[in-house]
């Protein structure tokens, strides 16, 4: 019964009231791009005067008029390492950004093994202006992930950059209503990045997935962080069962303390009957509803996109553009990958000239 209230509450209250609360940004997307320079010109223009108001400054009045060439001189390209001073600066309270990060999100990746990107709001406006297009174009090419529960996992928090309040809250990129009914369409909460250790996290999740049995929608980045987490709620189905049929946490209670169990016999039998192999029939059991999963599936992701898409034969592939935890380049947008040209403000580098 509360399954049922719930779905209904999705499908009347919190989807509709999403997808007008995101329209805004999705229209202004979809009508300006014959305006693109000039926005990008405005985006440069917003970035020099707020570098203005920083210790770059000096470096920008040496190098002539405040334009983009004098930027492109102080500016060359660069990774992490040449930035990381100025965060540790920043997060150990001195004032070296035009605006004060409100978070830093964590991340990692070939060029740097931990990273820890400033959030500010601006920032957080520019996030915004992306996924907001591409959510509410979304919801129109796939309607049935407006009936259901979604589940959104954007990074994982390794167990030594735990606790001492640190998450990577995956709503953190949007304001607060629609953080608040984003996070009403989750089948799985926020809560779970607090917990202690990796495996505790990812037994939480499964749990809520699993009990999800009206799910619609799975975003995530690389495909084989759901084969993983699939993989886990195999090696760990009877703790899980367990877990489900008493409404506890079990052992990991210490771990899980600020995360509410749930229970739920029906999902537990569900999952207890699964035959010992992984397989599309069990899984399509359990998650009859899942339409759309919206995961990398190019370059090195190519291969597990395609395993992911073995195991869900009924479920829609879609893959993403290029976003990533420090900005985002293009999102899937009207069957094709449009530069988020609302969003940052971008550099290319010429393959023929260099330039």
């Amino acid at each position: 019964m509360k399954r049922f209230f719930r779905q209904v509450s999705l499908r009347v209250f919190v989807i509709p009231l999403l997808k007008l609360a995101i329209f805004p940004s999705y229209f202004l997307f979809r009508n300006s791009f014959k305006k693109l320079k000039r926005i990008q010109e405005k985006k440069l223009n917003t970035l020099l005067d707020g570098l203005q108001k920083t210790e770059f400054k000096d470096r920008l009045d040496s190098n002539g008029p405040i334009n983009y060439s004098s930027f492109v001189k102080v500016f060359k390209p660069s990774q992490y390492s040449d930035w990381l001073e100025f965060v540790e600066r920043e997060k150990k309270g001195e004032r070296v950004f035009k605006e004060k990060p409100f978070l830093y999100q964590p991340t990692s990746g070939s060029s740097h093994r931990e990273k820890w990107i400033p959030y500010t709001q601006s920032m957080m406006h520019e996030f915004k202006e992306a996924i907001f297009p591409w959510l509410f174009d979304l919801f129109k090419q796939f309607p049935e992930i407006g009936k259901g529960d979604h589940y959104w996992s954007l990074s994982w928090l390794p167990t030594s950059m735990r606790g001492k309040g640190r998450t990577n809250d995956d709503l953190s990129y949007f304001p607060k209503i629609h953080r608040w009914l984003i996070g009403k369409c989750l089948c799985v909460p926020s809560s779970v990045t607090l917990a202690k250790t990796v495996e505790a996290s990812r037994l939480a999740t499964c749990v809520y997935l699993v009990a999800a049995r009206n799910l619609t929608f799975i975003f995530i980045w690389g495909p084989t962080f759901f084969l993983e987490l699939i993989e886990f709620m195999m090696d760990h189905k009877d703790s899980i069962v367990l877990m489900l049929e008493k409404g506890s946490w079990e052992d990991f209670g210490p771990d899980l303390e600020v995360i509410k169990p749930i229970k739920d016999k029906e999902s537990a039998r569900l999952l207890k009957g699964f035959q010992k192999n992984l397989n599309s029939e069990d899984l399509m059991k359990l998650w009859p509803r899942l339409s759309l999963i919206s995961c990398w599936d190019t370059g090195t992701s190519l291969i597990y996109a395609k395993k992911l898409q073995e195991l869900f034969p009924n479920v829609h592939i879609q893959g993403k553009g290029l976003f990533a935890t420090e900005g985002v380049v293009t999102i899937p947008f009207k069957g094709d990958y449009a530069l988020a040209y609302r969003s940052h403000f971008y550099e290319f580098l010429s393959l023929e000239t260099n330039e």
